[in-house]
């Protein structure tokens, strides 16, 4: 197993960030990966890319976002195999889904006086702003436009978004 992604002479690299159009925040880091190969795997890569293997996996101080619990374990999963192939040990970083980013109980108390949306508000949120987003400047997550633009299509792409 090579310690670094394959790539493509055609595409840009898995962790190019000069890609995206994002505003930078100070002190974070986005990293977008690619559909040609194991997200898993790529993603070991690159958080090892720098690792000097006769010391431990130190990445405690990292905070990864994944879609699901299980994408969570097969990650660490993996981090923990990629440390034991060279008779160390990881310190993993912390995993979790976007769904702890906004869970209540990790609000300040000051953020709590105001009401948290519901699951139901959040999906109406999410189809009114996907009826006025302009498809166009988000061909990435949308390359094609819906044969019909309509509040039944925008309810069923944030329950998609929302899954």
């Amino acid at each position: 197993m090579p310690d670094s992604p394959k790539q493509s002479h055609n595409q840009p690299s898995l962790f190019d960030e000069s890609h995206s159009s994002q505003t930078k925040v100070p002190g974070i880091t986005r990293i977008f990966s690619g559909w040609n190969e194991s997200v898993i795997r790529n993603t070991v890569d690159h958080l090892t890319r720098d690792w000097d293997p006769s010391s431990p996996l130190d990445l405690s101080d990292a905070l990864l976002i994944v879609p699901t619990r299980n994408a969570g374990r097969r990650l660490r999963e993996t981090l923990a195999i990629r440390a034991a192939n060279h008779d160390t040990t990881v310190f993993p970083p912390l995993v979790t889904t976007p769904d702890f980013l906004i869970s209540p109980d990790r609000m300040p108390s000051v953020a709590l006086s105001n009401r948290v949306a519901s699951s139901q508000e959040t999906h109406w949120i999410w189809a009114a702003l996907l009826l006025k987003l302009p498809l166009k400047e988000y061909r990435r997550n949308f390359p094609v436009d819906p044969v019909e633009r309509s509040l039944r299509w925008a309810c069923e792409t944030s329950d998609d978004l929302l899954q």
